[in-house]
């Protein structure tokens, strides 16, 4: 039912045509960690893991629990800040090492 709504909504049956698989779409309803969980509750390995964008996994949970903690101080200053100041560091060390 929910993907019948999907194709009278989406030119491409889909948000994006290489997640259609057949013999029929799945519906992501969750994820956790490697896993996609469809809105039948099947589980599926995510090997596509968002362009690896999501190469920690989905939801790990200290990046949720930092998250959380950083959003309570706001996320956008526009101004220097300790933690932007960190980062920077991270990065220049990184880029002197591959140099």
């Amino acid at each position: 039912m929910i993907f019948a709504i999907s194709n009278i909504l989406t030119k491409t049956r889909g948000h994006h045509n290489i997640r259609f698989f057949e013999p029929y779409p799945f519906v992501t309803k969750s994820s956790n960690k490697k896993f996609l969980i469809d809105i039948d509750s099947n589980k599926y390995v995510d090997y596509w893991m968002g362009h690896w964008s999501l190469i920690l996994g989905h939801s790990p949970k200290n990046i949720i629990n930092n998250t959380k903690k950083q959003l309570n101080n706001g996320w956008m200053h526009g101004t220097l800040s300790k933690n932007s100041i960190e980062l920077s560091e991270k990065a220049v060390f990184q880029q002197q090492r591959i140099i």
